[in-house]
């Protein structure tokens, strides 16, 4: 009689077990925080090792999406993920956390994107960015639709921008930090025909104060000279001061 309650019992775990290792990735998607601001379409496999034919941000298609979960971070309730999102002109890795309190947590990720494939509001633009984006991030927090903290870099390499001529500017990074959605980042530029270098700091209101200084060098073409003076009034060096 022992043996067979012991049998059953390790049948019904068994069973369990293999239940929970296949369960579909549908059926893991209902569990996601709504604040998430992206679409997740064609998922197919386990919640355990799952992919997604695209990914959609704001209606835009940003790729495909494969995900392997964690299993030991969900007795801390919390899920927890490698991703890869592989697109035409966006590709990241890294880790992906979610949390009870709905808070989205990226760590060790890195990201390439072409700027011209971004969602960005060219037409508020004096002049359209152009070139690619990298970043590393090594913690960012997402939560209460504001970044709550930040710890990345970001690079754009090549920088180009097209009014209507286009420019090579080098390669510019920016240095972002902060805490309870008190954001700093830090302006610098290398390799180009102008210097670009300053802060931008963004306040949890959402308020964004930006003190830059744009310098021409030696190489600065004639054309990219005369367009700075549209930024602001030039110092004697011919450098500009955006303080706002």
């Amino acid at each position: 009689m022992k043996r067979i309650t012991l049998s059953l019992l390790l049948f019904f775990i068994g069973l369990t077990l293999f239940l929970i290792a296949t369960l579909p990735v549908r059926f893991g998607l209902q569990f996601l925080p709504d604040n998430i601001p992206i679409q997740i379409t064609g998922a197919q496999g386990t919640i355990w090792n799952g992919e997604a034919a695209n990914l959609h941000w704001q209606n835009q298609s940003l790729g495909r999406l494969t995900w392997k979960l964690h299993a030991l971070p969900l007795f801390t309730a919390q899920l927890a993920a490698d991703f890869t999102l592989a697109g035409d002109h966006l590709n990241a890795q890294g880790k992906a956390h979610i949390k009870m309190d709905q808070s989205i947590q990226l760590t060790d990720t890195r990201l390439h994107a072409e700027l011209s494939a971004l969602p960005i509001p060219k037409a508020h633009l004096l002049v359209t960015p152009e070139g690619a984006l990298n970043a590393v991030i090594r913690d960012l927090v997402y939560a209460k639709n504001l970044v709550q903290t930040a710890d990345a870099d970001f690079f754009w390499n090549p920088a180009r921008i097209t009014s209507p001529v286009k420019y090579d500017l080098g390669e510019l990074e920016l240095k972002v930090t902060g805490n309870n959605a008190e954001l700093t980042g830090k302006l610098d530029s290398r390799n180009g025909p102008i210097k670009v270098d300053g802060t931008l700091d963004l306040s949890p209101q959402g308020s964004l104060r930006a003190d830059i200084q744009v310098s021409p060098t030696q190489t600065t073409p004639k054309e990219l000279r005369d367009m700075l003076p549209m930024l602001g009034k030039p110092n004697n060096q011919g450098a500009i001061r955006l303080k706002q």
